[in-house]
């Protein structure tokens, strides 16, 4: 699922009809279950993504230090190797790192929003029932 997907998602699902505040107050489990599975489904994405980060800078830092393969020195040859000191830095540059790292940014962006707007779900029973003590005051009935 896309981030646009999803804040298009959050964004129609905090919607509260103030109409029809008991029928708001119980979709609340729905949508907690609703959200709850996606932010497992992209929580596992982003733990993948972590895993194959992690595993590219590993190959990245065998490459800078001249241990690859002289297969991916054909496709992504180097002038000369760089100094010890300066392989983390180089690793950080590369092409293909920074696509996957921006891959896993653009995944905990996914999970932030997921998780933001179930911390919202948390407290909407209590703004729901807020709204409605606020009508029974407006209509002297409190």
């Amino acid at each position: 699922m896309k981030l646009e997907e999803i804040e298009l998602q959050i964004a129609e699902d905090s919607t509260i009809d103030v109409n029809k505040l008991s029928t708001e107050s119980l979709k609340i489990p729905m949508l907690a279950a609703k959200y709850r599975r996606y932010y497992i489904v992209e929580s596992k994405i982003l733990m993948q993504a972590q895993i194959r980060l992690n595993e590219m800078e590993f190959n990245l830092f065998k490459y800078y230090n001249g241990e690859g393969s002289d297969a991916e020195y054909k496709q992504h040859p180097l002038n000369k190797l760089p100094l010890k000191g300066n392989i983390d830095k180089c690793i950080k540059v590369d092409k293909r790192y920074v696509e996957l790292s921006e891959k896993v940014k653009n995944q905990e962006l996914k999970v932030f929003a997921v998780q933001d707007f179930m911390k919202e779900l948390n407290s909407r029973s209590f703004n729901i029932k807020n709204a409605i003590e606020w009508e029974k005051f407006k209509n002297g009935l409190n």
